[in-house]
């Protein structure tokens, strides 16, 4: 599974510089809001301070509970990310979106979590409608692996043709996780890998090993493929033994008296 990507942050201090930037976006409260607003958003930025992730989301939530401003409903979804409370940031998107809010980067944030919670086909929507809106090939590939986990390869297949056929996608990284690291690696090189994996559980030896060296080519330094290539010479070498130690077909020739 992938952290998030593209949208998605990665370093916690990038993120709370994120929250700040959120709230100033969100302006000053109304004088109707009272003191119990200040209050709520005192808690937070002094929890912010303190790098205090749960008393930071328990403020946002007072204050919230209050006033519904999507600023701050933004940025509550994001410490529930870095908190690692996927139903509440999933809660989170959802009021966003209730409350009209369909930018990609809520769509993204949206289907990365539910993936990781299983929720593939809502996933897949998500990343169709980004696909449609910004013609990314990270979402291409998104859609790809979701098919490969479905079963569903003819579809994988498609979308990794779009990947192929798409020029801008030799400058488009995706970020894998690679030995518990989060790793970029260009796209097309992630595509050709998942291709050639494909290709190597339906027995497809030699075109499996072709795309896991197409995959090399984009990403010298690409582990997956180069494992994939060693197991793809594991396979040749057992059915080298294999062939070796059956008995030849045929009837035996018989000698003569």
């Amino acid at each position: 599974m992938r952290p998030f990507t593209a949208f998605r942050f990665v370093v916690i201090i990038g993120m709370l510089t994120a929250l700040t930037v959120n709230l100033a976006a969100g302006g000053r409260s109304k004088s109707n809001e009272g003191e119990d607003t200040q209050r709520y958003l005192k808690q937070f930025h002094y929890a912010q301070k303190m790098g205090d992730l749960q008393s930071a989301a328990t403020a946002l939530v007072g204050y919230l509970s209050l006033d519904e401003n999507v600023h701050y409903l933004d940025t509550l979804m994001q410490v529930y990310i870095l908190l690692g409370n996927q139903p509440a940031a999933l809660a989170a998107g959802y009021r966003l979106m209730a409350k009209g809010q369909t930018s990609p980067v809520l769509l993204d944030r949206l289907a990365v979590i539910e993936r990781q919670v299983g929720l593939l086909d809502s996933a897949m929507v998500r990343y169709m409608v980004l696909y449609q809106k910004t013609s990314d090939p990270i979402y291409a590939y998104e859609l790809a692996e979701l098919y490969y986990q479905k079963q569903d390869y003819v579809n994988m297949e498609k979308q990794l043709d779009k990947i192929f056929n798409d020029p801008q996608a030799i400058r488009k990284k995706v970020q894998m996780v690679i030995q518990q690291k989060p790793v970029d690696v260009p796209v097309v090189a992630a595509a050709y890998n998942l291709r050639g994996y494909y290709y190597l559980n339906k027995g497809n030896i030699d075109q499996a090993e072709a795309d896991f060296k197409l995959s090399l080519k984009s990403a010298p330094d690409f582990l997956l493929p180069k494992n994939n290539l060693n197991v793809v010479a594991q396979v040749r070498e057992q059915l080298k033994k294999r062939q070796q130690t059956q008995p030849m077909k045929g009837k035996p020739v018989k000698k003569k008296k």
